[in-house]
């Protein structure tokens, strides 16, 4: 009975010793002190160049791969600037954006979080946010009706939260750099870049202007000259039906229309719509494309060669 209480005791003691030991372990042991992510660790994240910020103070987690900062609230905001103007760069990355929403992906049952990230644009950013997550690229994107698939996306976190440990060491900025998220950029978040191309007005002597968003694919227009009330008319080619390979044969007022014909080695063909000039805007799959916008009343086209021997 004795040797089991004196085991017993042995075991208790051993157990408090080391409880001891790891209670008392301050929480910078195994932390490098005012050092930055090491050369190896930037390159997985192709961020080679990566802004580095005042390092005094400062403690290293190689484990948990987090770096802990001493900075006052505007070195913190400042730093974030600059890490804003890095992640602009063109020549560094093919796209970049700041955490915008956060929403719901896949079943009820196992909800996953999905980060929306907006074009990284300063007039947008709240400097004054204690926590900025941003994501950057060097892969190609695929532009999807608004919304983009990223390719190798990364992340990096830097998060404003003092903290006091155990042994009385403070930290006020926590760093890490991330892969693992779950993500959708919305490059037209804060609104539409736009292309236009203007266009005539079949027998008006007047121009219509088609503006297209050049990521998303969303058109307006310019207003259009006629009466504007959607009437269906008829389009007819009346001369060098020949030349033409494809054109609806009706069309709205105000809508854009295309008439393609065969590409001509030695010639050009010349094309009118009740005598306006239509003009070659593209080509595809061995056809020219000349477009036009459909008058308020019917269309009568002609088609000519022009030039070659």
């Amino acid at each position: 009975m004795k040797k089991a209480l004196a085991c017993i005791l042995t075991l208790v003691l051993t157990i408090s010793c080391f409880s001891s030991c790891f209670a008392s372990k301050a929480w910078e042991d195994g932390k490098t002190k005012n050092s930055f992510f090491s050369k190896e660790h930037l390159s997985k994240f192709d961020v080679e160049n990566f802004p580095i910020p005042k390092l005094e103070n400062s403690y290293l987690d190689e484990t948990d791969e987090k770096l802990y900062l001493n900075l006052t609230r505007q070195e913190y905001e400042d730093y974030v600037k600059a890490v804003v103007i890095y992640l602009q760069n063109p020549e560094e990355f093919t796209v970049s954006g700041y955490h915008c929403e956060t929403g719901i992906f896949g079943l009820l049952i196992i909800p996953v979080p999905e980060y929306m990230f907006a074009p990284l644009n300063n007039d947008h950013i709240d400097y004054s946010l204690d926590s900025h997550l941003f994501m950057f690229s060097k892969e190609e994107i695929v532009n999807w009706h608004g919304e983009t698939d990223l390719i190798e996306e990364k992340f990096i976190s830097i998060k404003w939260n003092p903290t006091e440990h155990n042994s009385g060491i403070t930290h006020t900025v926590e760093i890490n750099f991330e892969s693992s998220h779950l993500s959708k950029y919305l490059p037209c978040y804060h609104g539409h870049d736009f292309d236009s191309s203007t266009y005539p007005i079949a027998g008006s002597g007047k121009e219509l202007t088609i503006y297209t968003c050049k990521f998303c694919g969303e058109k307006k227009q310019s207003e259009y000259i006629g009466s504007n009330d959607m009437t269906q008319y008829s389009i007819t080619v009346v001369n060098g039906e020949e030349y033409v390979i494809d054109y609806d044969s009706y069309g709205y007022s105000g809508l854009l229309y295309e008439i393609k014909t065969p590409i001509l080695i030695d010639a050009d063909i010349r094309i009118t719509a009740n005598g306006t000039d239509i003009p070659k805007t593209n080509s595809e799959a061995g056809c020219w494309i000349y477009e036009f916008i459909m008058a308020s009343e019917n269309v009568e086209i002609s088609v000519e060669v022009v030039g070659g021997l």
